[in-house]
C-alpha cells in the first residue's frame, strides 16, 4: 500500500518477488506465479538485466510446480543467459538445479544429469560462498538419477558426499532424504547392516528434527500468549484510564455547574464527597478485575501448557514406534523376494 501510494513502482516489483516466494514457501503455486509473472513484466521493461534474470529464475521455477515444463525451461534459459553474462555464478547455481529437475519430470534424464553436474561445479569452484540449499538438491536428484540407470557405485559416492555436505551445513531436512535413499541403496545390494545403520540415523535424525520443531512450537506459542496477554493489559488499562477521565470530567462538570450557580458551598462539598467515594470504589472494583484477570491468566497458561505437553508426549510416543514398525514392515515387504529367511529374522531382531 505504501509503494502504491508513493508510485514507487521498483518498490512494488521487488514486493511481487518477496510476495511469490511466499507463496511458494507455502505451496500455493498458481499465486506464486502469478506475484512472479508481475514482477517479471516490470523488469523486463525497465531493468536492470540482473533483477530481470532473478524473476525469471523465479517464475521459471513457479511453472515447474505447475507441470508448464516448456515455459519453465524458457524462463530458465533467459536467467542463465543473462547470469553468464554478469558472471553471477550464485544464481546460476539456482537455474542449472531447476533444470535438472524440469529433465528429471520430462524424464530426459541425460539432459538432466548434465545440469545437476553444472550446478554441483559450480558450488565447487565457490567453495564457502556456494549457494548451499541449490546444491544440495542437485546431489540428492542427481543421486536418485544414477540410481534409475542403475549406476549403483556413482549413486552411492554422491550420496556420501551429500551426507558431509548436509551435515557440515546443517541441512537436517534433506539429511532425512539421503538417509533414505541409502537405506534403499544398501537393500539392493543386499547389505543388511548398512541398511540398519542408515535407518537407525534416520530414525535419530526424524527424532531430533521432531524435538527441534516441538520446542519452536512451544516458543511461538509462549511468545503467542504473552503477546495476547499483554494486549489485554493494555486494553484493560486504556479502559481503566477511560473511565477514570470520565469520572473526573463529570466531577468538573458538578463543580464548575455548582459554582456557576452559586449553589452553597456545603452542597458543592457534599457532590464532590459523593463523587470521590463513588470514584474510590469504581477504583476497587477495577483493582478486583484488574486480579481476576490476572489469575485467569495464570489459568490458561497453566492449563494451555499442560495441553500441549499432553499432545507432544502422547504425538510422540505414538509417531516413533509406529514409525519404526512401519519401516521394517515396508522394508521387508518390498524386498521380501531378494533376502533369505535368515536375513528377515536378522532384520527383525534388528
Amino acid at each position: 500500500h505504501i509503494f502504491q501510494e508513493e508510485g514507487d513502482s521498483v518498490g512494488l516489483a521487488n514486493y511481487y518477488i518477496t510476495n511469490g516466494n511466499l507463496y511458494r514457501i507455502q505451496k500455493l503455486y498458481e499465486k506464486a506465479a502469478e506475484y512472479h509473472a508481475l514482477s517479471l513484466k516490470y523488469f523486463q521493461r525497465h531493468g536492470p538485466d540482473s533483477r530481470y534474470a532473478i524473476t525469471a529464475l523465479n517464475y521459471g521455477e513457479a511453472l515447474y510446480y505447475l507441470d508448464s515444463l516448456n515455459k519453465s525451461i524458457q524462463m530458465q534459459r533467459i536467467a542463465i543467459r543473462i547470469n553468464n553474462k554478469n558472471n553471477n555464478m550464485l544464481a546460476q547455481t539456482f537455474s542449472f538445479k531447476a533444470m535438472g529437475l524440469v529433465y528429471m519430470k520430462l524424464e530426459q534424464y541425460d539432459s538432466a544429469e548434465y545440469y545437476f553436474n553444472e550446478a554441483i561445479d559450480i558450488s565447487d569452484k565457490l567453495g564457502k560462498n556456494s549457494q548451499k540449499e541449490a546444491t544440495l538438491v542437485s546431489m540428492i536428484q542427481l543421486a536418485s538419477l544414477y540410481g534409475l540407470k542403475g549406476r549403483e557405485k556413482e549413486q552411492l559416492a554422491l550420496l556420501e558426499e551429500a551426507e558431509l555436505f548436509a551435515d557440515k551445513f546443517n541441512r537436517g531436512k534433506h539429511l532425512t532424504t539421503i538417509y533414505l535413499q541409502l537405506l534403499e541403496l544398501s537393500l539392493n545390494r543386499n547389505n543388511s547392516k548398512a541398511a540398519a545403520r542408515y535407518l537407525s540415523k534416520f530414525q535419530s535424525l526424524e527424532d531430533s528434527l521432531n524435538n527441534s520443531t516441538a520446542k519452536d512450537r512451544e516458543a511461538m506459542l509462549g511468545t503467542l500468549y504473552n503477546t495476547m496477554k499483554i494486549g489485554v493489559e493494555n486494553q484493560y488499562l486504556a479502559d481503566q484510564q477511560t473511565y477514570s477521565a470520565k469520572v473526573i470530567y463529570e466531577q468538573k462538570v458538578y463543580l464548575v455547574v455548582m459554582a456557576a450557580l452559586g449553589v452553597i458551598s456545603i452542597i458543592a462539598m457534599a457532590f464532590v464527597i459523593i463523587n470521590r467515594n463513588k470514584l474510590k470504589k469504581s477504583v476497587r472494583i477495577l483493582n478486583v478485575q484488574k486480579e481476576e484477570i490476572r489469575r485467569k491468566s495464570e489459568e490458561l497458561k497453566g492449563l494451555n501448557d499442560t495441553k500441549d505437553k499432553m499432545f507432544s508426549i502422547v504425538s510422540h510416543d505414538l509417531r516413533s514406534p509406529l514409525l519404526s514398525l512401519l519401516g521394517f514392515a515396508d522394508m521387508v515387504s518390498s524386498h521380501i523376494n531378494e533376502i533369505s529367511k535368515k536375513e528377515i529374522v536378522e532384520i527383525m531382531n534388528q
